[in-house]
């Protein structure tokens, strides 16, 4: 692990940050394509790639349009 913010427990992760969570997914060449994000109650897919969101999701469980 390469953050102190990251913990495991009972097979699960849990990813801590200030002002909310990312998980990047990293490509081959080590460059993070993909982000999942949860800030501010919303629930993001990114294509860090092409700078677009490809699913947005709000606090009250509604798919935003993108």
């Amino acid at each position: 692990m390469t953050s102190g913010n990251i913990r495991t427990n009972d097979g699960g992760m849990l990813i801590h940050g200030t002002g909310g969570a990312i998980l990047y997914l990293n490509d081959s060449d080590d460059n993070p394509d993909y982000a999942v994000q949860n800030i501010g109650g919303t629930f993001a897919i990114k294509d860090n790639t092409n700078s677009a969101n490809r699913l947005t999701v709000n606090s009250s469980g509604n798919a935003l349009s993108l």
